[in-house]
């Protein structure tokens, strides 16, 4: 595949897929778009690659995988301090209400 089929197969995943076939609201395309520009952003640092030089190929299971895991420690490490903040208010709560 060329190096202009990424960009041209991401763009009908959008437009065809995603708004035409599924009917997806606006909130979950933005969702998608904003996964795909972390994957195309750790993409071009893992491989070494401007985003316009990427192709398809590139995209293997290794790469996807590991982009799967910093993502899933990412988030969890973004959600403890809300986590243990939340836990705070509820014992407060909990110990004043008693």
């Amino acid at each position: 595949m060329s190096a202009a089929g990424l960009p041209s197969l991401v763009q009908r995943f959008f437009t065809q897929r995603l708004l035409e076939q599924q009917g997806l609201s606006s909130h979950t395309v933005a969702s998608y778009r904003d996964t795909f520009r972390l994957l195309l952003a750790f993409a071009t640092k893992h491989i070494g690659r401007a985003p316009s030089k990427l192709r398809i190929e590139d995209f293997d299971v290794s790469l996807i995988e590991e982009f799967r895991k910093r993502a899933i420690d990412h988030v969890a490490c973004a959600r403890r301090p809300a986590v243990r903040q939340a836990v705070g208010v509820v014992r407060r709560h909990g110990s004043s209400a008693s």
